[in-house]
């Protein structure tokens, strides 16, 4: 088996999300491997890519480009459309009649067009914390449905289109390293039957994005930028001399590379120079992290108002619980709603920060929906930073349903003996 060796860095040219993207394919995932991951939920990316021919399938033996914007529909959906530029030359790949004009050679003169999908089968976590999450995809899964992207064979003279074909099975699972980082381990089934691409192989990779403690230190704050990756996918890369075909080229390709966050501070900088776009930007995501906080509190205070020791949940300024316990204590809980996809640090928007002051105390949502969180934690408002980190109240988190976990004083002390020590009801 032939291997080859390759370096790559991803880069965006647009996105309202940290968020890794594959440099070929433009869906979610490491450089060409597809991963399990799921972007949070409305997330729309835009980028592009130079791309060497040797990181590309055997279409491309010259070097080219690509552009994409891909959308998360729903928490548990994501589709992209993908254009990858063609050049004119004498002797094309899979085409050696002269199809393009003489004049137009060595230029890029067309575009290969193509939908990409994603569906999420299983969330990490569902039933299990251990469990991982599990994906289907396709990518350009509806070409040429006689040559191109179609499960059914095809022969070398139907070259059809459905470059990017492929079909896939990913499976992910993270693990977390206070102050240090999270993990991501991927693997993959992918499966393609044209001729000159036909895979039906496993894959895999892995991730790691720091999240060093914060303190103060530029050091830390340039670190905690950093994803690093690495990955063994199959799909061959070469042609001929003669631009045809080579069923004897690397089978498997062995990728590393590096992500580097800096759009926060990407904003900071340009909203200097043009303020308008990037402060109608900075409204618009403010009010998606407003509608987030909303959406978790509602459900937290219908969730809470059917808990056997509170008398009474009622929500205030959108985003506080006022409760009332059974033993006759009052509760004030700012609800926060912690995105999965943010990775492990967060930062309070302007007026959430400001609710601190009027709550007792905080209950965070994690997952990838606010409606239907992964976990909930709660701790003491005076605990909670401007900049949260998910290792920091890792310790807080509920072992209950909010309908069942005790919201008083023993629940609220926040002393993990006394929180080990509530009563389970019988079907947990």
């Amino acid at each position: 088996m032939k291997i080859k060796l390759g370096i790559g860095v991803c880069c965006f040219f647009f996105s309202v999300n940290t968020a890794i993207s594959q440099i070929n394919y433009g869906t979610t995932g490491l450089m060409n491997l597809p991963t399990a991951d799921m972007q949070r939920d409305k997330t729309f990316l835009a980028g592009g890519n130079w791309l060497n021919r040797h990181a590309t399938v055997p279409r491309w033996w010259y070097d080219t480009w690509n552009y994409y914007i891909n959308i998360t529909i729903f928490p548990w959906l994501e589709a992209g459309y993908l254009c990858t530029g063609h050049k004119a030359v004498p002797a094309d790949y899979g085409n050696n009649s002269g199809y393009w004009v003489p004049s137009t050679y060595g230029k890029f003169t067309n575009q290969d067009r193509s939908f990409h999908f994603r569906l999420r089968l299983w969330k990490e976590g569902w039933g299990k914390e251990w469990t991982p999450q599990v994906v289907i995809g396709a990518n350009d899964g509806i070409g040429d449905s006689a040559n191109g992207g179609s499960l059914s064979g095809q022969s070398e003279q139907g070259y059809g289109n459905g470059f990017w074909n492929r079909y896939y099975l990913a499976v992910t699972k993270h693990f977390y390293f206070e102050d240090l980082g999270t993990l991501g381990t991927h693997v993959s089934w992918i499966y393609s039957n044209r001729f000159d691409n036909k895979l039906n192989d496993p894959a895999m990779g892995a991730n790691f994005r720091f999240h060093l403690k914060e303190d103060g230190s530029w050091l830390h704050k340039v670190v905690n930028g950093i994803n690093l990756m690495a990955e063994v996918v199959p799909g061959y890369t070469d042609v001929k001399e003669d631009l045809t075909f080579n069923p004897d080229g690397a089978k498997y390709q062995v990728n590393v590379g590096m992500e580097y966050g800096f759009w926060k501070d990407y904003i900071k900088y340009m909203l200097h120079k043009i303020p308008l776009f990037f402060l109608f930007f900075f409204l618009f995501s403010s009010s998606l992290l407003a509608q987030d906080n909303e959406k978790f509190a509602n459900m937290a205070c219908r969730f809470i108002g059917c808990n056997r020791s509170v008398l009474h949940c009622e929500l205030q300024q959108k985003q506080i619980l006022v409760i009332r316990t059974s033993d006759g204590k009052e509760l004030k809980l700012l609800c926060v709603w912690f995105p999965q996809t943010r990775g492990d640090a967060y930062e309070l928007d302007e007026v959430t920060a400001s609710l601190r002051e009027k709550a007792d105390n905080v209950l965070i949502g994690y997952g990838q929906a606010p409606g239907n969180p992964m976990f909930c934690y709660c701790l003491q408002a005076k605990k909670i930073s401007k900049k949260i980190k998910k290792g920091e109240w890792e310790k807080y988190k509920i072992p209950l349903s909010l309908c069942d976990y005790r919201f008083g004083y023993t629940a609220l002390s926040f002393k993990r003996k006394k929180i080990d020590k509530l009563p389970l009801p019988d079907s947990f």
